[in-house]
């Protein structure tokens, strides 16, 4: 029973979880588009806090 303490839940290594050449460009040009994205809502989000909040003085 102690050798099966440890084998369920496990932590992959960076080389694991990116691979060892790391993204590919196609998958770097993704990342990167949804990184834009986000960015581009979060900001919207952002401007239209600021606006209700003047507007709620």
């Amino acid at each position: 029973m102690d050798e099966e303490i440890g084998k369920g839940l496990q932590m992959k290594s960076q080389d694991e979880l990116i691979g060892e050449n790391g993204p590919t460009e196609e998958e770097h040009r993704e990342l990167d588009d949804l990184n834009n994205n986000f960015s581009e809502r979060l900001e919207n989000v952002n401007k239209t806090s600021s606006l209700q909040k003047e507007k709620g003085k």
